[in-house]
């Protein structure tokens, strides 16, 4: 309840004291039927929030339409006669407590003037854009939050997260649980097994190949290149539309094409969206890593709850190393075809050398610190939490955090984690 200067006040005394009307009766049935339909309606806008428990498709999924600006015309229609009945039902709800707890004349003229007239201290502090919690956020109805969450689901389809068949209609839409329920491992939305829990390979006669390992690369010409696999989830959905839809992502996002968009990573990127989008007041817990040489020619994404002992052992080997060796092959081609050219025909092959050489070294020092993290082992436990599990990785990961933690690791900090006694096991904990 509210003190004298609308704060919270919770002491036992004062909330004992309040008196509760009698509800066997029309109106207290008429009040729980309400309260449920709120409920009810504020789950449905929390359906397309992917950190959401209840989370089922993003927005422009939930919609139809022949282009994703008539979905999100729909979407944001849909929030507006959905917030027009929670305010009816809100005024329902005034009337029945008024009615219930005898208020009328001049009493009920005060608190009517009173409520949502004087806002409390809190509301003139000054807001910190990194206390915000995205569990109490708005629906989202700006065409780039919607584009980026479209994305995001995508990416989630890619790497085995999110069952793609409800976007495609294969199958229906669950149904909400009970909102007294206890809550479920995973939101409706993901790829589950029937106990409740994800599901490390697609069931048979599944449409969409993902990584069982949980490694995506940034490599046009792989099988497992992040796009390739985004791309194959907008085929499957959007069918004969999915080139007109990908072209409208880029020209809402203003990019080139999907790849400049991961590859990016500063604002404007998906590394960053997605660390916004898994953040929750001041902690932030991406679940895909961009693991990405200096100079940003070659990358890999790891998916945070595939991870295992093997994990970065497969992406230096099967992956990294790879793609080295073919870049070295391209240079001794370029080196050999060299020794023929003359005057024009010289120079380019030069420059040719030049950049694959640039190339080359960039992902060889990708290579060298991959290799030095899988040989300073540390097991992942994701008992950990986010920041400490990816701070042996600090040199790959465009995120300062995973420098800052690992530094405290070192220090002695979080002696409690699995990580910090592994660590202190290893003589790498400075003990002064």
């Amino acid at each position: 309840m509210l003190g004298r200067f609308e704060f919270p006040q919770f002491d036992g005394g004062t909330i004992s004291k309040t008196p509760v009307p009698d509800l066997d009766n029309p109106e207290g049935v008429r009040l729980g039927e309400l309260a449920l339909a709120c409920v009810a309606l504020k789950r449905d806008l929390d359906r397309v929030n992917e950190t959401s428990h209840v989370f089922h498709l993003p927005a422009l999924l939930h919609m139809t339409g022949a282009t994703l600006t008539a979905r999100a015309a729909a979407w944001e229609a849909h929030i507006a006669a959905s917030e027009a009945q929670l305010a009816a039902n809100q005024r329902e709800i005034d009337e029945l407590a008024f009615q219930l707890y005898g208020i009328a004349g001049e009493d009920r003229q005060a608190i009517e003037a009173g409520s949502g007239s004087q806002g409390s201290a809190a509301d003139d502090e000054p807001n910190d854009e990194d206390d915000t919690d995205t569990d109490l956020a708005s629906p989202p109805t700006d065409h780039t939050s919607l584009v980026t969450a479209l994305i995001s689901y995508l990416v989630g389809c890619a790497f085995g997260r999110f069952d793609v068949r409800y976007a495609t209609g294969e199958r229906p839409t669950p149904l909400l649980p009970d909102p007294f329920a206890p809550l479920p491992a995973c939101s409706p939305g993901m790829l589950i097994g029937s106990d409740g829990l994800p599901l490390r390979e697609g069931p048979a006669g599944y449409p969409l190949a993902f990584p069982v390992h949980g490694i995506l690369v940034d490599d046009p010409d792989h099988r497992d290149d992040l796009v390739r696999r985004v791309r194959a989830a907008l085929d499957l959905i959007f069918d004969r539309d999915a080139e007109a839809i990908e072209q409208e992502i880029c020209q809402v996002l203003a990019i080139h094409d999907l790849r400049d968009y991961f590859r990016r990573p500063g604002k404007g990127g998906f590394w960053d969206d997605h660390l916004k989008r898994y953040a929750k007041s001041r902690r932030k817990a991406p679940i895909y890593w961009l693991l990405q040489s200096p100079k940003r020619t070659y990358a890999l994404w790891l998916y945070l709850h595939r991870l295992d002992s093997d994990t970065l052992s497969k992406a230096l080997v099967s992956y990294v190393e790879p793609r080295l060796r073919l870049e070295e092959e391209r240079l001794a081609t370029l080196r050999t075809a060299k020794g023929s050219a003359t005057g024009r025909d010289l120079r380019q092959a030069e420059r040719n050398i030049e950049r694959q050489e640039a190339l080359l070294s960039d992902i060889r020092e990708l290579r060298d610190r991959l290799d030095r993290a899988v040989r300073h082992y540390l097991a992942p436990d994701l008992n950990d939490g986010v920041v400490l599990t990816i701070a042996p990785l600090h040199e790959l990961v465009p995120w300062k955090e995973a420098k800052h933690y690992w530094e405290e690791l070192l220090a002695g900090k979080y002696a409690w984690s699995s990580i910090g006694k592994q660590l202190r096991t290893q003589g790498l904990v400075d003990s002064r």
